[in-house]
């Protein structure tokens, strides 16, 4: 009886670990919201205007997601977030209580978005908006070096979008049938995918076998 209630005098920790990669694009949708500044602009961060932006913004652009991932914001865990999901068949996940690597990849495109942000806005700080449609821009046609190695908009769209670069130069691309280019297309897109998803599988297989290399206890 005395060893039950003793506090144990090492902390203990579960086992790590590590979410499933997409197979496609908005197959899972991760989800933050960072103070007034965020890549789709809301006047208020209700449950509400939290699902009505969900559903306009990825819903309808990109089909439904399988998966929606969060922080446990009252605005996430709140009802009309979690009835959205079920109507639409969504599986709702959340991060552990302050445990913000559960969702990095958000964490990490936020602190890319203030940086950018913070190298444009004025003294006053109240025109950070009109910049975001070429921040994602410049965001979608970068490549993940950490993650897949493509950019976000080859791996959704197929080709990479025409450039101030390619106004520059000829045009060099040779004619091609509407058939052949759709084949080229499907072919380009699911190789490339295919080989995002390995990457990224190994890579997230790296950092757990690096966080599990420290001295852990299993519960």
């Amino acid at each position: 009886m005395c060893s039950q209630r003793k506090r144990p005098q090492t902390l203990t920790k579960a086992k790590l670990m590590s979410m499933s990669v997409p197979s496609q694009p908005f197959e899972a949708v991760s989800t933050d919201i960072l103070g007034p500044m965020q890549l789709i602009p809301v006047k208020d961060i209700t449950a509400i205007i939290v699902a009505d932006t969900f559903i306009k913004n990825v819903i309808c652009r990109h089909g439904i997601c399988k998966t929606l991932h969060s922080d446990r914001g009252t605005n996430y865990l709140s009802n009309i977030v979690r009835e959205t999901c079920r109507l639409l068949d969504v599986k709702k996940t959340q991060t552990t209580s302050f445990h913000p690597q559960c969702s990095g990849q958000s964490e990490r495109m936020m602190l890319t978005i203030v940086n950018f942000i913070s190298k444009r806005i004025d003294g006053d700080e109240d025109n950070w908006d009109r910049f975001l449609p070429f921040i994602q821009y410049s965001y979608n046609n970068t490549p993940c070096l950490d993650s897949t190695e493509y950019t976000p908009f080859f791996l959704t769209h197929g080709p990479y979008p025409r450039s101030l670069l390619d106004i520059s130069f000829d045009n060099f691309d040779l004619p091609v049938t509407c058939r052949d280019y759709i084949i080229r297309l499907l072919e380009n897109l699911d190789q490339s995918r295919e080989v995002a998803v390995e990457i990224l599988k190994e890579r997230k297989e790296q950092k757990m076998v690096t966080k599990a290399n420290r001295k852990t206890h299993e519960l």
